[in-house]
């Protein structure tokens, strides 16, 4: 049985928006919201455009709640990028005519989704450095998929 994170369209429309106007709760801003908003962005700007948009919407959204950059809190470039990429390869397997809401549940119903999911590419200690917060840094265990 799959599990639906949403029952329409008009939930994701809502955290974007929420995401986008700086009115969504601090506390909603999620694992899985996080995922939802690449997902929203990526099927309207592709992958180049859609990494640089959500980039700044999250540095963005970061300091409008007062959430600054440090070695240990804030904007992580390397886990975005990964983020961005698997969005965009996962688009890849979805069905030809798949909704945007079947194609976000999807993803959320995905091993991408699992929180632990980076770990199996990057060393912890790697993944949670200053410089992979700061920038790109590959991964050091197993390539990313596509």
């Amino acid at each position: 049985m799959e599990i639906v994170h949403y029952q329409t369209f008009e939930e994701i429309q809502r955290l974007v928006t929420g995401f986008q106007s700086l009115s969504l709760p601090f506390a909603s801003w999620t694992h899985e919201a996080h995922l939802t908003v690449a997902c929203w962005y990526a099927e309207r700007f592709g992958a180049d455009r859609s990494l640089a948009m959500v980039r700044n919407a999250i540095q963005h959204f970061n300091l409008a709640n007062g959430i600054f950059q440090t070695p240990t809190r804030g904007y992580h470039e390397t886990i975005t990028r990964c983020y961005v990429h698997l969005v965009h390869t996962f688009a890849t397997t979805q069905p030809e005519g798949a909704s945007e809401l079947a194609r976000v549940n999807a993803l959320l119903a995905s091993s991408y989704a699992e929180r632990g999911y980076l770990l199996t590419h990057y060393a912890k200690a790697t993944l949670m450095s200053w410089e992979a917060r700061i920038g790109w840094v590959a991964p050091d265990l197993n390539p990313l998929p596509g």
